[in-house]
């Protein structure tokens, strides 16, 4: 009986060492993000069972075979750490599984996940060449005879599935009793990681298991009923530039931080700076989410918000949307969708077609000579001089949506010659400061844009609309650099308005949303 616990004690050494190492690297992980665990004991006491259960998975098999498998585990939970911190470093967000539809997109961005990766990272996998040799060494000797308690190991481990298919039914009878999915962030803190990624699991597999329940028409008919007598044709401004081209620009990474900021004395954005007085604009609030620059055009184009539970591209493609495009066309415009990047980005090539656009153009409809790119495509300059080209003709008024990709996190340096601003030591080499130099470059592309609008004759008879995908994704301390004041609320991103005979104008100082550009455009248009 000794020789039997002895046994046991030395096969559940390892597991229950790598128990501890995760657990440790489970608050290293929390340690990296600004929301600190706050999890009740109990959440604390299931994360702390559910590791104990996965590694017992080994328990079941020969000594050699269970160590690798508690190793395999061990190996894929410190890596799906890993790419948690990545991922938040990104987009200050944490993925879910229904982000992983988009992971293809993985190697576009990996200039900005080497920027994010950290040396401290290296914790996470410090331990696994230790285990190596531990778990492929010669087993330590054959198992004493005698019954040995299987049922311990065997009982642990029936107990993660049978607690995760139980956790799913009561989740789906019961989804009042489930929390409300606003933050996954705020998830993660009271809940910890590896509750998180059970609780998104369940999340994503209720979206298809469950069916969508029909919507109360009527209701939600009255309501807009109601909404549009309150700020129909009485509201100011209606349909004062009604049949009027429209192009819409979707500025990568564009906040609204920018406007009006001097680095030594310098304007980052002198063109900005003119075009807002004569503008209706506004800092508006980044309303995007996983769909990261495919929400940001959903919102803009639907005047709604995106889905929680991962990109709507991927989840929704087949979808006929009441977008601005289509309602557009069906009022004799012609309407048009325009990026410098593939078709299969983001779903593009699907969901132009969802939203109604008349014609779509992609990267191959652009040239790119030698220094025209940057990262991701073309520069602003080069871009937008081609785009002009581009528009489309004819009697009919036009809705133009371009969407740009310079400025792309982790803003690569620009060339010496197209540096428009001497940052200083505080600024140079520095996140923020390549961010600034690229700012200031699309700021003098924006007035080319202008001048060629000017140039056409299309100035006064177009509605040139400037609006930002996302926020920068910058670190606090990276905007620290310039002192720059905090939002508690969030990063804005630029939203300008710019109408024939500059009406209306002014900066809009209440709360404004991406949502509200669509139903402002519609009122203006109508």
């Amino acid at each position: 009986m000794a020789e039997q616990t002895s046994w046991w004690l030395r096969r559940l050494a390892v597991p229950a060492s790598m128990v501890v190492l995760l657990v440790g690297k489970l608050l290293l992980v929390h340690s990296q993000f600004h929301a600190p665990l706050s999890a009740r004991p109990f959440w604390l006491g299931v994360t702390l069972f559910t590791l104990c259960a996965l590694l017992s998975i080994g328990l079941n098999f020969g000594e050699r075979w269970g160590n690798g498998i508690a190793l395999l585990i061990n190996g894929l939970l410190s890596f799906l750490l890993w790419g948690d911190l990545q991922y938040y470093r990104l987009f200050t967000d944490w993925p879910s599984v229904s982000s992983l539809v988009a992971s293809h997109q993985l190697g576009a961005a990996s200039q900005s996940l080497f920027e994010v990766t950290r040396l401290i990272d290296l914790w996470l996998f410090i331990d696994l060449p230790f285990w190596c040799l531990v778990c492929f060494r010669k087993p330590s000797g054959v198992r004493p005879g005698g019954r040995a308690p299987r049922w311990v190991p065997l009982a642990l481990t029936l107990s993660l599935p049978l607690g995760g298919l139980s956790f799913l039914a009561f989740s789906l009878a019961r989804p009042e009793l489930v929390p409300i999915r606003h933050d996954n962030v705020e998830l993660i803190q009271y809940h910890g990681v590896l509750l998180y990624h059970a609780y998104d699991v369940v999340c994503y597999t209720s979206t298809l298991v469950r069916p969508l329940a029909a919507p109360p028409i009527d209701d939600n008919l009255e309501v807009f009923r109601t909404a549009r007598e309150s700020v129909g044709e009485s509201a100011p401004y209606f349909g004062v530039h009604k049949g009027a081209n429209v192009i819409v620009v979707q500025l990568e990474s564009m906040e609204s931080f920018p406007i009006g900021l001097k680095v030594n004395g310098r304007e980052v954005t002198p063109v900005l700076n003119e075009l807002v007085k004569t503008s209706l604009w506004a800092e508006a609030f980044d309303q995007t989410l996983q769909g990261s620059s495919s929400d940001g055009e959903f919102i803009y184009l639907n005047g709604l918000h995106p889905p929680t539970f991962g990109p709507l591209v991927y989840h929704f493609p087949d979808v006929r949307y009441l977008a601005l495009p289509k309602l557009l066309s069906e009022r004799g415009y012609v309407t048009q969708s325009v990026m410098p990047y593939h078709s299969r980005f983001w779903n593009r090539g699907l969901m132009d077609r969802a939203y109604g656009f008349d014609s779509s153009l992609y990267k191959q409809a652009f040239k790119e000579p030698p220094g025209s790119t940057l990262d991701w495509g073309l520069k602003d300059a080069p871009l937008f001089e081609q785009y002009l080209t581009l528009l489309p003709t004819g009697e009919k008024p036009f809705f133009s949506y371009l969407v740009t990709v310079m400025m792309h996190h982790p803003f690569p340096e620009l060339p010496a010659e197209e540096q428009r601003l001497e940052l200083g030591a505080n600024l140079e080499g520095t996140l923020l400061g390549r961010y600034l130099q690229q700012a200031a470059a699309r700021d003098a592309a924006l007035g080319s844009l202008v001048e060629g609008l000017e140039a056409k004759g299309l100035w006064e008879q177009t509605v040139l609309v400037l609006v930002g995908d996302h926020r920068s994704r910058m670190a606090d301390e990276e905007k620290a650099r310039l002192e720059l004041p905090g939002s508690p609320q969030g990063d804005r991103v630029l939203m300008l308005i710019r109408c024939p005979g500059a009406t209306p104008k002014g900066k809009v100082d209440h709360p404004v949303g991406q949502v509200d550009l669509m139903p402002t455009l519609l009122h203006l248009l109508g």
